[in-house]
């Protein structure tokens, strides 16, 4: 496959990236709907000797589409992900009059079921207070430990979503006003954010391995030197919960946050440092801890009657 440097520019494809920009979705997303095009690009070169330009949209039949999804051998999740892109991608092309008729309507997602002894239902849990330091604290590599203790710090101080983090650049901390970042937000909207005070000595470590680093620069940058990708980040928090045998998932960190906040917090004020239009959502986020969970099933009166006994065994 190409590389982004070695590969040409499709018309189709820019026309849709500036389409996306104009919309205010964030830089993440558009690359990541920018990325699943050019990859079912170059499988239609390899495959069919055809591309997704103007010149050849015509050509592409549904079958192709459904052929190269059937190549992605990935977690259902992720595979869901591309179809959404590319339907995306083809829904704007009909609707910006390259097309007539959405090839893509051959795709479906696959439906993805939960299991409770699943490692991602951590995902919809909260970490306790010691593993919640654990995870900001322990260090793995000298090289790279001052980041990734900055960006656990970060993604518990405020309740950060992965691609919210991911968009964060220098000059968005520095500007850092009264405790708060002045952040974009799921859905485009700009809004402040509040950063609990610890995670500034954390983030300023960080940046002091980076002096010369500009206002427009990622705040977080990858091992390659890029922006952080949702992806990178979930990888290099994996490498800590995995080493701490927590369960994995970045959006945990946004779960602890909110059930924290609530523990000492009304719903109200929850409900506003999570950006949450509606109170409803913010009590989704507020979860127990496994310690919660197991010390409620413990705490029924007859069990601890039974515990001051002991049990009689039948012969």
């Amino acid at each position: 496959m190409f590389t982004q440097k070695d590969r040409q520019t499709v018309d189709t494809i820019d026309s849709y990236a500036r389409h996306l920009k104009a919309a205010s979705l964030s830089d993440n997303t558009i690359a990541s709907r920018e990325s699943a095009a050019y990859m079912l690009n170059d499988y239609l070169a390899e495959y069919y000797s055809l591309n997704l330009t103007t010149e050849k949209l015509s050509e592409i039949k549904g079958f192709m589409l459904d052929d190269w999804h059937q190549t992605l051998n990935i977690s259902p999740a992720s595979r869901n992900l591309y179809v959404g892109n590319i339907k995306a991608f083809f829904g704007y092309l009909v609707q910006a009059g390259y097309l007539g008729k959405d090839p893509s309507e051959i795709l479906k997602k696959t439906k993805v079921i939960r299991n409770d002894d699943e490692d991602d239902e951590g995902d919809r849990l909260a970490y306790s207070i010691d593993d919640a330091v654990a995870l900001i604290n322990v260090k793995l590599n000298p090289s790279v430990d001052a980041r990734d203790r900055a960006i656990v710090a970060t993604l518990l101080a405020g309740g950060f979503r992965a691609s919210e983090l991911c968009s964060l650049n220098v000059g968005t901390y520095r500007a850092l006003k009264n405790g708060r970042l002045y952040v974009k937000r799921k859905g485009g909207a700009w809004k402040w954010v509040y950063l609990a005070d610890y995670a500034t000595e954390y983030i300023d470590a960080y940046l002091a391995q980076r002096p010369n680093a500009k206002d427009d620069e990622p705040l977080f940058l990858s091992n390659e030197g890029n922006r952080f990708s949702r992806s990178t980040l979930y990888q290099r928090l994996k490498k800590r919960q995995k080493f701490l045998h927590l369960e994995t998932g970045v959006h945990i960190t946004r779960h602890t946050f909110l059930t924290e906040i609530n523990r000492r917090n009304s719903l109200t004020v929850t409900q506003k440092l999570g950006a949450h239009s509606n109170p409803q959502t913010t009590q989704i986020y507020i979860n127990p801890t496994t310690d919660e969970l197991r010390d409620a099933a413990n705490s029924v009166s007859w069990g601890k009657k039974l515990g001051k006994e002991k049990v009689a065994v039948n012969e």
